[in-house]
């Protein structure tokens, strides 16, 4: 039997269909949070876009949101290198509704980070919907509908991911 790891998602992973495509079956557990943290897409993706990155700001007032995941260890590992190595993944305690849980959340390194980048339509909209199906709080979901996208000039990889959406004629 593999040991259990949580996971704090709080971009595209959130969405169940993409973090299951990419991992297989995995345990929501329900909406996390960390404070002084904030959710920015400055993250540089090898295909010249912005992924989305926690980033520490140490305000009390910032909060991100994310919900976490019981997956596997070999499950992790697939994570590994889904996240690539632009990101590092740290042992964070995130607060829950049930209390503080110690997860796994990748977090951008500082070499990776470029605030002028700005994030494909179809990644964009994967973090949205990820975030109303978790039940993020409304003014959080309109924040995140707030960040400016771009067009990916790639259409084979923007069907591929709309269709995730469910919207497989959107390009």
């Amino acid at each position: 039997m593999s040991a259990i790891v949580l996971y704090f998602a709080y971009g595209s992973n959130l969405l169940p269909v993409r973090i299951e495509a990419r991992l297989g079956p995995c345990r929501a557990l329900g909406l996390a949070w960390l404070d002084a943290y904030t959710l920015r897409f400055h993250k540089r993706a090898t295909d010249g876009s912005g992924k989305a990155d926690a980033f520490r700001t140490g305000a009390s007032t910032d909060r991100l949101y994310g919900n976490t995941f019981e997956i596997s260890a070999l499950q992790k590992r697939r994570l590994d290198g889904f996240e690539g190595p632009g990101y590092r993944c740290k042992w964070l305690t995130v607060e829950s509704r049930t209390g503080p849980v110690t997860a796994c959340i990748y977090l951008a390194k500082p070499d990776e980070i470029d605030p002028a980048l700005v994030p494909f339509d179809w990644y964009h909209q994967l973090v949205e919907q990820g975030a109303r199906e978790a039940g993020f709080p409304p003014h959080y979901v309109h924040q995140i509908a707030q960040v400016n996208a771009r067009s990916d000039p790639d259409t084979v990889r923007s069907r591929k991911h709309f269709y995730l959406l469910g919207n497989p004629s959107d390009v």
